[in-house]
């Protein structure tokens, strides 16, 4: 297994996918596997443009989502490569049924773990409505914090369990100097606090 050959922790820089037709997909999909994989003995995870963004890495993920042949699944293609060799290590190929897109995000998690930290238990997914997953993922590659908070918003109100939702929300508008609309989130999300997902950090 590739995970018992490091003698230390495995720093994985994930590169954003492609935008194809199920770009919101490509786009929610690094964000979800950093999140579900905190915490992973041996195992660090981030989200960056290249290599030179973060000290020391080790690994390097890609990949890209498409339809299958017959088009009725989806297909989420992961390449580990070791660094600085830039050698592959793993070819991941996860496939659901074409709305399947929760496991399809859970599966590839679960891939990655088995590579490189096959003791960790993976962090549930957070979000479980489409729209809400949609809106996360235009928050994730808002063009201003105004537009990403707005659809962290939208995406907390169409699906009210999801902690990745409601943090981001709460976040994105402490970070515009809005400390009372911040604070009004972080009320607003008391009456959910017995469904709410409280592993999204």
């Amino acid at each position: 297994r590739v995970g018992e050959r490091l003698l230390g922790v495995a720093l994985v820089f994930l590169l954003a996918l492609p935008l194809s037709g199920w770009g919101w997909l490509a786009r929610l999909l690094p964000f979800a596997l950093v999140r579900q994989l905190e915490g992973a003995p041996r195992l660090q995870l981030a989200e960056v443009r290249a290599s030179h963004d973060l000290p020391g890495p080790t690994h390097q993920l890609s990949g890209f989502v498409s339809l299958s042949a017959a088009g009725d699944r989806l297909e989420v293609h992961l390449f580990l490569h070791e660094l600085p060799s830039h050698m592959l290590l793993r070819h991941f190929v996860v496939s659901q049924p074409s709305g399947a897109w929760a496991p399809l995000l859970e599966g590839s998690a679960r891939s990655l773990a088995e590579a490189l930290s096959p003791s960790a238990q993976l962090k549930p997914l957070a979000v479980r409505e489409e729209a809400a997953a949609r809106h996360l993922a235009a928050a994730l590659s808002a063009e201003s914090p105004e537009q990403a908070q707005n659809a962290f918003r939208n995406a907390a109100h169409a699906d009210p369990s999801c902690g990745w939702c409601w943090l981001g929300w709460a976040e994105t508008a402490s970070r515009r100097g809005l400390r009372e609309e911040a604070l009004s989130v972080i009320h607003a999300a008391a009456p959910h606090r017995d469904s709410l997902d409280l592993d999204s950090r």
